[in-house]
């Protein structure tokens, strides 16, 4: 999540996703939220992960990119998607979620 201040671990914000990058590594695809914090005013106009300046977009990016090569694993990041996939992989993830807190899914 972008913001000015830091953030706890397992601290609860209100939040706008505004877009995804997908990788693809070793174990598939690994969807990255991007979201901002409605709270922080100088974050909170952003509505689509294109209003963000170019490099910050590519830092995000080479963070990725270079913790995993850090731990020796390949990954490729593909092109960003905007917020109306961001908020579709954030639903498909709490349904399969709740379908396996239901039992209706095998473990992961």
């Amino acid at each position: 999540m972008l913001g000015q201040e830091p953030v706890n671990p397992l601290t609860m914000m209100d939040a706008r996703a505004i877009g995804v990058m997908r990788m693809r590594d070793e174990k598939g695809l690994d969807d990255k939220i991007i979201a901002v914090s409605v709270k922080d005013p100088a974050v909170s106009d952003y509505m689509d992960h294109t209003q963000l300046p170019a490099h910050l977009l590519r830092e995000i990016r080479l963070f990725f990119e270079d913790y995993k090569a850090l731990e020796h694993k390949q990954v490729v990041v593909e092109d960003f998607m905007g917020p109306v996939d961001a908020i579709r992989i954030v639903r498909e993830g709490l349904d399969m979620y709740r379908k396996l807190r239901r039992g209706e899914l095998g473990k992961l």
